[in-house]
Formats: C-alpha cells, sequence, structure tokens
C-alpha cells in the first residue's frame, strides 16, 4: 500500500500487484476505494417457524440417523445482523476463499462446519440429479416419500413453497402410526432444514425437488457430505456478493454468523444460560 510523505494518509488503498488479486476491479471494494455509494445487502430471511413445530421423538430419530440431529439440536437461530454479515462480505476475497481481516486472513473451512453444526464433512459429494422428470413423475415421487402431493405452481417452479412443508410438520403425529409416517415427516423436516437454513437460495422458501430425491434412504443420505455442501453453497454466495453480482444473499448465512462470534469474541452477545457441552454437541447451541 503506498502512502504520504507523511506516513499518515494512505494515497490509494487496493492490491500492491493486480495479476493476484484479478477480480479487484469488480470487487465491492472498489466502489469504496472510488467513495461511490454501495448497494445496502440483503440477507435471505431465516424462517424459525421451522423450530416451533412439534417434534415426534420417533421423527427426531430418523432424523438423526440421516445426520442432521446437530443442526436440529441447535435450534432456531439468533436474527441475522446485516450489518455484520455485510461488513464481512466487504473483506472477502474471492480468490482465495477467505476475509482479509486486520489480524489477517481467516476462513470458514469444513471442521468450523462440523464443530458449529454437526454435519459430515467427509464421505460422498451431494449432487442433484440432472435427469429431467415430468410432472407426474414428481407427483408420485411427492407421495411416496413425502406424503404430499405439490401445487400446479409448485410443480411448475419446481420446487415446493417452505409455506406448504410447515403447514404439513404443524400437525402432531399419533403414537400409533405406521413407521413410514415418521419417516414421511421427517424427511419434510429434513427438506425444511435444507431450504431455509443449510441451503437457501436468495429467497429462503423454495425447496428444490431433486433434495427429496437424496432422502430416499436415510442411510445413504447419512453418508453424504452435506457439511462440504453447505460451505460451497456459502462461498458462492457471498463471492457473487462481493463481486457485485447481487445484493440478496442466500447459502448458509445463521453459519456465517454463528463462525463470526466464535472466532471474533469481541462481537459475540452475551450468552445466558450456557450449555454443558459433550463430545458431540455442535457447538452452534446457545
Amino acid at each position: 500500500m503506498a502512502s504520504s510523505s507523511t506516513g499518515e494518509y494512505p494515497l490509494y488503498c487496493g492490491p500492491e500487484d493486480p495479476s493476484v488479486l484479478y477480480l479487484q476491479p469488480h470487487h465491492i471494494t472498489e466502489s469504496i476505494i472510488s467513495g461511490n455509494d454501495t448497494d445496502t445487502f440483503q440477507p435471505c430471511k431465516l424462517d424459525n417457524n421451522i423450530f416451533q413445530a412439534p417434534m415426534h421423538d420417533r421423527v427426531l430419530g430418523h432424523i438423526e440417523r440421516m445426520g442432521f440431529g446437530g443442526v436440529y439440536r441447535c435450534g432456531k437461530p439468533k436474527m441475522l445482523d446485516a450489518s455484520l454479515i455485510g461488513a464481512l462480505i466487504e473483506r472477502w476475497c474471492p480468490e482465495t476463499h477467505t476475509f482479509h481481516l486486520p489480524v489477517g486472513e481467516a476462513t470458514v473451512t469444513l471442521q468450523d462446519i462440523e464443530m458449529l453444526w454437526g454435519l459430515r464433512v467427509d464421505g460422498e459429494p451431494v449432487i442433484l440429479s440432472q435427469v429431467n422428470r415430468t410432472r407426474e413423475n414428481w407427483v408420485d415421487t411427492c407421495l411416496s416419500l413425502l406424503g404430499i402431493e405439490p401445487s400446479q405452481a409448485e410443480l411448475k417452479l419446481g420446487g415446493f413453497n417452505a409455506t406448504t412443508l410447515k403447514d404439513v410438520v404443524r400437525h402432531r403425529l399419533d403414537d400409533d402410526l405406521p413407521e413410514h409416517y415418521y419417516m414421511q415427516h421427517a424427511r419434510i423436516f429434513v427438506l425444511l432444514l435444507l431450504g431455509c437454513l443449510i441451503l437457501p437460495d436468495t429467497s429462503g422458501r423454495k425447496i428444490p425437488f431433486h433434495h427429496i430425491l437424496l432422502l430416499d434412504d436415510e442411510n445413504q443420505c447419512s453418508q453424504l457430505s452435506w457439511g462440504a455442501a453447505a460451505l460451497a453453497t456459502l462461498y458462492h454466495y457471498i463471492c457473487d456478493a462481493s463481486c457485485q453480482k447481487q445484493k440478496n444473499i442466500g447459502g448458509p448465512l445463521a453459519l456465517l454468523q454463528m463462525w463470526a462470534w466464535e472466532r471474533i469474541p469481541n462481537i459475540r452477545p452475551e450468552i445466558v444460560d450456557r450449555v454443558k457441552y459433550a463430545g458431540t454437541t455442535p457447538c452452534g447451541i446457545m
């Protein structure tokens, strides 16, 4: 960084070697350095109502065996601090996928996701099927695996609206139902976790049908690296935001906020009731 003769005020703020940070001309800091106004980032809204729905023990057992028990036990995430998210994005370097902070470079890692949410970070990658399916195929799949039928509008959009699934899990299940009812209910809960918290788009409300195909067999589902998928989704959205491609931000921003609180203690909110952590307790439980 170049500076004035007095050593007090910089003449130029930015990379010394443009060949390294080759995306700098598109980065949001370029607008800030030039003194131009920047758009306010709009994080996707967190839908916390899913944690208010009644949870049957047999449904929770299936959720645990599918590998999402840690995320569910973390419970209702705290309200997103849009200013904090925006400040982190302004310091994001898309070439290296790191935050440039006064103390050095830092980033969200697979270990962070495993520790904060308890999601699996090894195993098979999460790959969405690219096979085109007819609307009739999706209706049959949803009825078989979830016990519900999507509307014509949802079939046209290729995914459920989160409200549809929330209306289903709002009803308490009896204790003497066949086991497949509890399994269907568990899949719906997992879809809500994926679409609203782990892999949300910019709306935080649309849940693609292709996610359903990965939840057919709970043993195979538990072997997938959902943590790696969450991290890739987070990187994708904050890279786009830092390069000013969009002001609406999707991805697991609740995880990013927890990471910031964990790694930058002086901005962490006060913890009123501390959790007694065991070896497998996700650190995201507050």
